[in-house]
């Protein structure tokens, strides 16, 4: 048996307070005696998607409240009652980047304790790389073994693109993410794919049966599992 994750699970278990956070390790750490088939669209999805989301935050969030922080002449317990403050308010206005919010303070928190607050804006340049280089970093951290990284297969990419042409993907990575892996299904099954995405799940649920009947594979050989807090 092995099993393939999707983005929204890469991006839950390397975020600490993300809901799916501990079900996301749990389901990974449930399955260390399978083989990690991992799409390699999924990995870049999860990366570009978590680095960009760190920018926009640090960029639209950050730094309109940094200039406090850069005062030098403020007390290490001023600057530190600002910070608390500020973000708790950021926190509690952005409820829905509030795991991004709580990656980023600890960060920041860190290097004013450690560095002269007008260095901050050079660190916090470096912070969104620095995080989505270590994606795939932590899910070794939590599945023992070696990752299998797959990309698609283009012996069978047209005939996959017939048997899906008929469901539309709002998200293009979704599409490709599927296409990874139904190209590639005979190499990796019997196959357990999670994901965190409900409207993604629908849609998989429409096309695999058809992928499974063209390569002759039957209905043991894969499965989508929806993964809720």
């Amino acid at each position: 048996m092995k099993f393939s994750i999707d983005s929204n699970i890469i991006i839950a278990v390397v975020l600490p307070t993300h809901r799916l956070h501990a079900t996301s390790i749990k389901h990974i750490k449930d399955r260390h005696e399978y083989g990690f088939v991992l799409s390699s669209t999924a990995l870049k999805e999860s990366v570009t998607t978590f680095r960009n989301r760190l920018n926009h935050t640090i960029s639209e969030k950050i730094m309109p409240i940094l200039p406090p922080l850069l005062d030098n002449t403020k007390s290490k317990i001023e600057r530190d009652a600002y910070l608390i403050k500020s973000f708790r308010q950021l926190k509690q206005d952005n409820p829905s980047i509030s795991d991004f919010l709580d990656l980023i303070y600890k960060d920041i928190a860190k290097f004013v304790a450690e560095n002269d607050g007008d260095q901050l804006p050079s660190f916090l340049s470096k912070i969104s790389y620095k995080h989505s280089q270590l994606l795939y970093q932590k899910l070794e951290m939590i599945y023992p073994h070696d990752i299998q990284l797959i990309s698609l297969n283009h012996d069978h990419r047209s005939d996959v693109q017939k048997i899906t042409a008929e469901v539309y993907f709002k998200d293009a990575h979704d599409k490709m993410i599927l296409e990874d892996l139904m190209t590639n299904l005979p190499k990796i099954v019997p196959l357990e794919f999670l994901t965190g995405d409900k409207e993604f799940t629908k849609k998989i649920g429409k096309v695999y049966g058809n992928c499974l009947l063209f390569y002759g594979l039957d209905e043991s050989c894969f499965t989508c599992v929806f993964v809720a807090q």
